[in-house]
């Protein structure tokens, strides 16, 4: 795979979504490279887009209650199989050893990253995931 179509947000704040042409980049260590089945619309989105919230990555591809298959991986990765079914929730990566992750509260993680936020989302065609 070398391109592949995704929707960026066009602006901050406009609520604009283009189709792009996304440059594929290589999946690196811990990192899970989706094949995008369906993507949800969640309110947050409409957040993203609208541009409600701050720190937005630019540019950014929205969505995610992502539904897909694996397509490749990156080193480490060993809880996924090449072809399985997954789904990408909204929290997409938390550090694993602050207080709040081993206490069971990741969303509450000091360095907690968001789908389709902080990092590309779901409406395109893959998707790269933090395992």
């Amino acid at each position: 795979m070398s391109n592949y179509c995704a929707t960026v947000l066009a602006g901050l704040g406009d609520g604009l979504l283009r189709l792009a042409t996304r440059l594929s980049s290589e999946h690196k260590l811990g990192e899970v490279l989706i094949e995008v089945a369906a993507c949800g619309v969640c309110r947050t989105d409409l957040h993203v887009a609208d541009g409600d919230l701050k720190d937005l990555k630019q540019p950014i591809f929205p969505g995610y209650e992502i539904v897909g298959r694996v397509a490749a991986m990156g080193e480490g990765v060993e809880e996924f199989q090449a072809g399985g079914r997954v789904e990408v929730p909204w929290l997409g990566y938390t550090c694993g050893i602050c207080g709040f992750c081993r206490d069971g509260r990741e969303n509450l993680c000091p360095s907690a990253q968001f789908i389709g936020y902080q990092t590309d989302g779901g409406y395109a065609e893959y998707c790269l995931v933090d395992q």
